[in-house]
């Protein structure tokens, strides 16, 4: 039997229906560029006429979303509300669009109907979970934010709280409503303990204003009255303190908790280390105290009699100037401390503190000096450890005068960490010595180097030193004033300036 048509018109035929298919793409996404055009340059008569067409055929979110904004800029409420009901149509009523139908009721002053509407889909949707979320975040998106809280709330007595408190806090996050956050914050709590870190990093935005922090303090305290037994209002309080940056009270409430929950010093070691790194020097010595005050029977007694000389020596040498007094009680209770548990690897950091404070807080040099020579003989130490007993080593002995030995601790730093923060801080260090004894050629030299170091610091102090040098020398033959202004800065690096 023939076939009705050949393979060479079947082949035609395909072609002209592709090509005639073609041209209608062409055709709808140039009407859809062209009607973006429009609408962005508010001509929405124009605009509106060809997202008619577009829209036959293509019911995008993007589409439709500026064919409805078309239709309400120019008052066409009846086209406006059909559009709406053909998506909900076309999407098998979702959410979103439902939520529209009552959106342009609202902008064409039909407030009352659209209220009511409104309600309407909150409790028809408050038995389902996924849908409230849904519906609410909608809301919000149209900027109904009194509907997208009710939403939140009613589904909340319908579900309960734990399903729905994390979408509720985001809300009131995102709405920057403060006080409703923080009430519910400890409602949350009060019902799940176990969400305490949630809540904490929900609670951020809070601290941002003051009446609003205090605000949550005031209330988290009511709690603790009403609720003695609930830990999680302890915990909370505390996290509000340091916040609000209050040690002094946050160190009352870690011993008050810490005795109650016979933690044997462990939250107020955790607490004197968070001031510490605060440079809340005196909080963190008196929690450091405290945890000794326990005895040394307990687990913590150790830990917390190094973390108590590192607060001393921290406040000590952050100080503007240091008190001698100071300075000779630390002395004194590092030796004891050192005495009592040796020179070995375990005491080696704090042999460092002590080494530094004889080099650069006492006459004692030579003390200094002694105990860094035994210290970086002492084996399985940390090579950055090692190589900052070098750089202090390295210090002292320019302090004395003694420059080679000074030169060759640097150099010895320099050539082990290369491109490490270390070696570049041993680079620096050797520039500077150079530059003290006069030879400004080398060091500029390696200054340069050094301007692109990776740390800040150590990057602008070489620029410093180098503009400086490049300012100040070849002006003369003898170039006199660098040099006496560079012997200057060496006996003030020398503490000899008296």
């Amino acid at each position: 039997m023939k076939p009705l048509f050949s393979s060479k018109a079947l082949r035609k035929t395909l072609t002209l229906v592709l090509l005639a298919f073609s041209c209608l793409v062409f055709a709808q996404n140039t009407n859809e560029k062209l009607a973006a055009q429009f609408y962005n340059n508010g001509e929405y008569e124009q605009a509106v006429n060809l997202y008619k067409k577009v829209y036959k055929r293509n019911k995008s979110v993007y589409v439709y979303e500026n064919y409805l904004n078309c239709l309400v800029a120019l008052e066409e409420e009846k086209n406006a509300l059909k559009l709406v009901e053909k998506q909900i149509g076309t999407y098998n009523g979702s959410i979103k669009y439902l939520v529209d139908y009552g959106y342009v009721l609202d902008l064409f002053g039909k407030k009352e109907k659209a209220k009511n509407y409104y309600q309407g889909l909150i409790e028809d949707n408050s038995y389902d979970r996924n849908k409230s979320i849904t519906l609410a975040q909608t809301f919000l998106r149209r900027q109904l934010k009194d509907e997208a809280e009710s939403t939140y709330l009613l589904a909340i007595k319908k579900v309960g709280l734990l399903g729905i408190y994390n979408n509720l806090l985001n809300f009131y996050r995102l709405t920057n409503n403060k006080t409703e956050l923080a009430n519910w914050s400890l409602k949350v709590l009060l019902a799940d303990p176990a969400t305490l870190n949630n809540i904490k990093r929900q609670l951020d935005i809070v601290f941002k204003d003051e009446e609003s922090a205090e605000n949550l303090r005031v209330q988290t305290l009511l709690y603790i009255q009403k609720h003695p037994n609930k830990q999680v209002f302890n915990e909370l309080l505390l996290e509000i303190y340091l916040r609000q940056k209050k040690y002094s009270s946050a160190l009352r409430q870690s011993i008050a908790m810490d005795k109650r929950n016979k933690e044997n010093g462990s939250r107020v070691l955790s607490l004197g280390n968070i001031c510490l790194n605060n440079k809340q020097f005196e909080v963190a010595i008196k929690s450091f105290e405290y945890v000794l005050s326990l005895g040394e029977n307990q687990p913590n007694y150790a830990i917390a009699e190094q973390s108590l000389l590192n607060g001393l020596y921290a406040k000590t040498t952050n100080s503007y100037a240091a008190k001698n007094e100071d300075v000779t009680s630390l002395i004194n209770k590092i030796n004891q401390y050192l005495n009592k548990n040796g020179e070995n690897y375990n005491t080696s950091a704090t042999m460092l503190k002590l080494a530094e404070l004889y080099v650069f807080y006492s006459p004692d040099l030579q003390r200094g000096i002694d105990i860094l020579e035994r210290l970086i003989v002492i084996p399985r130490q940390r090579a950055n450890q090692l190589a900052e007993a070098k750089l202090l080593l390295g210090d002292a002995h320019l302090i004395n005068n003694n420059i080679w030995e000074a030169k060759l601790l640097y150099g010895q730093v320099d050539k082990t960490f290369k491109e490490d923060a270390l070696g570049q801080e041993a680079k620096f260090r050797s520039a500077k010595l150079s530059y003290y004894t006069g030879d400004f050629e080398w060091a500029k030299g390696q200054l340069d180097i050094l301007k692109t170091a990776t740390t800040q610091l150590i990057s602008n102090n070489a620029i410093q030193l180098s503009l400086l040098i490049q300012d100040n020398t070849g002006l003369d033959s003898t170039e006199a004033a660098m040099k006496e202004y560079a012997t200057a800065e060496f006996l003030l690096f020398q503490n000899k300036m008296k």
